[in-house]
């Protein structure tokens, strides 16, 4: 689902007009990085936790390389994603 899909549901069951939704929508996202940019962690109840984790460096090999040359990966900075017992429930519901 794009934003705008998630605008227009929002826009159908409240009742609110489009630009309250858009800033609303918004206003969310950017708190939303903030809060992991400072926090680390953000837990949304029934839906689940983000947290952000440190990847370290780690030799792989580069798949376009013939000569099998290892190439070394820059450390970064990932976000991960356990969703709730809750959504996990609805989700397997019909399996």
């Amino acid at each position: 689902m794009q934003k705008q899909e998630i605008i227009n549901q929002i826009i159908k069951q409240s009742g609110l007009d489009k630009n309250t939704i858009t800033n609303i929508l918004d206003i969310f996202t950017n708190v939303f990085i903030e809060a992991l940019k400072e926090d680390g962690k953000i837990n949304l109840t029934n839906i689940g936790s983000f947290k952000t984790k440190m990847k370290e460096p780690r030799l792989y090999a580069n798949p376009k390389d013939i000569d099998g040359k290892r190439i070394l990966s820059k450390r970064k900075q990932i976000c991960k994603f356990n969703m709730s017992k809750k959504l996990n429930n609805i989700l397997n519901a019909n399996t």
